[in-house]
């Protein structure tokens, strides 16, 4: 992952009403894939036990690797054997590492993360085309990539609905 935060912005749209919308931030339910069984064993179907707060970045809410000199970043380093240098000797031990970055995160992670929460559709909905927007951010900024899903109106009801969402933050360095 990118040393740029990652902020997952859901907004729940009703199409055919543009001021209609449902504000997703707050608790998720959250699980890391690390292994991509998630697919597989329909971690989709099942409720997810670990608690994430969105928008929010993974590795600062305690998830993730603790960072050690074998971490695989996915950005160069300036000098990639910073932990044979005798003046980083001391931050190489466990629990006490610290690479020379800028803004170096808590933890580390890439791989598949899973998403959950559960939303009630108003009964003012019905029958209408409802969009998933999905928005990766850095910052307070838009980053460009942006899933977009549509269901038709049977799918979303007026009722409790689960949303299940899965991000691979794969190394493509």
């Amino acid at each position: 992952m990118s040393l740029r935060s990652f902020i997952i912005t859901i907004v729940l749209l009703a199409a055919q009403s543009s001021s209609a919308q449902i504000d997703l931030s707050g608790e998720w339910r959250f699980a890391l894939d690390p292994t991509n069984a998630g697919v597989t064993q329909n971690w989709y179907d099942q409720s997810l036990r670990e608690k994430i707060k969105l928008p929010g970045i993974l590795q600062s809410q305690g998830y993730g690797d603790e960072i050690s000199t074998k971490t695989p970043w996915v950005l160069s380093l300036y000098d990639r054997n910073w932990f044979e240098r005798e003046d980083y000797k001391a931050y190489t031990k466990p629990g006490n590492v610290k690479v020379p970055f800028l803004s170096q995160p808590p933890r580390h992670y890439i791989g598949p993360a899973w998403y959950q929460r559960d939303i009630e559709i108003p009964a003012d909905w019905r029958g209408k085309r409802i969009v998933l927007y999905l928005e990766r951010r850095a910052g307070n900024q838009p980053s460009g990539s942006t899933a977009k899903r549509s269901a038709p109106p049977e799918v979303w009801s007026p009722r409790m609905n689960s949303i299940s969402a899965s991000s691979n933050l794969a190394n493509t360095a």
